[in-house]
């Protein structure tokens, strides 16, 4: 295997969600396989005496971004980015000019996805260093129902609605393509899927609160990126449920929805919870 699909392991999981939200165990080996794929290339190089090239200069830097425990990723993007460009200019077989084109797709959603969320948070840690803490915290509470709830859960909850009872392809084109349904228009997810977490979750104060949103939302999408609807029916029901129970436990008591409706409204948290808990798929 090239080390170039170690490269490509670790721009994938990037591309799925930041490196602060990988498993511990994930961390380790991805890291550690890097480490390995840099030093066979630099060996690679050294017997060939090309110490002096752009690639090598390229892997000596892009081994700094790749301290034991601490992953730079945006350093690690952009300078495996380099990597590949160096790489493409050359001449490679068929099956590299391949890997090279994948590892290059991925870089570009991997780097989508971390400035994105970096710079999230940069704007949000400067929207909020006027604020009190009252203020922080009424904001936080009112961001959980009017965005919480009325945009995200009224929407997600309808569509763990449907699921129970729509049959395997509308199930599909609910998330494709939109589908009419009894309580309206739904409109597709996937359209959906970077807006909804970036309302919710890069208005969030708290950040215990946001971060355990944020990986809901990255669990919820991974899951929902495979192709057996009943996977991704669970992960529509496990999505809601970790969003409903987040806002339970900061104080968010009533669930007050405003157009969907599949499982009532002005009803308590905990009830709404126990209703979700009990839909069978």
């Amino acid at each position: 295997m090239s080390p170039l699909h170690a490269f490509l392991k670790v721009a994938t999981a990037l591309a799925n969600r930041p490196a602060y939200f990988w498993s511990a165990k994930d961390q380790e080996t991805l890291t550690k396989g890097v480490i390995v794929a840099v030093t066979k290339l630099q060996e690679i190089l050294q017997t060939k005496k090309l110490e002096r090239t752009i690639a090598y200069k390229t892997l000596a830097i892009l081994g700094k971004t790749l301290p034991v425990g601490a992953l730079d990723e945006l350093g690690f993007i952009h300078s495996l980015g380099l990597l590949v460009d160096v790489y493409r200019h050359e001449s490679v077989k068929i099956e590299m000019e391949e890997l090279l084109d994948t590892l290059h797709e991925t870089l570009v959603r991997a780097r989508k996805r971390i400035l994105e969320h970096h710079l999230s948070l940069e704007a949000l840690k400067q929207s909020g260093k006027k604020m009190k803490v009252e203020e922080k915290l009424k904001s936080d509470q009112e961001t959980m129902q009017k965005v919480g709830i009325f945009y995200v859960l009224e929407y997600t909850l309808q569509v763990l609605f449907e699921f129970t009872r729509c049959s395997e392809a509308d199930k599909r084109k609910l998330f494709n393509d939109g589908l009419k349904t009894d309580a309206g228009n739904l409109p597709a997810y996937w359209p959906l899927e970077d807006t909804f977490r970036k309302e919710l979750c890069y208005k969030i104060f708290d950040e215990m609160l946001r971060d355990r949103l944020l990986l809901a939302f990255y669990n919820f999408e991974e899951m929902c990126s495979n192709d057996d609807m009943r996977i991704v029916g669970k992960a529509i029901k496990i999505f809601n449920l970790e969003v409903l129970r987040a806002f339970s436990e900061k104080g968010l008591s009533t669930f007050r929805a405003v157009f969907y409706k599949p499982f009532g409204s002005d009803l308590p948290i905990e009830q709404m919870i126990t209703m979700v808990e009990a839909v069978k798929l």
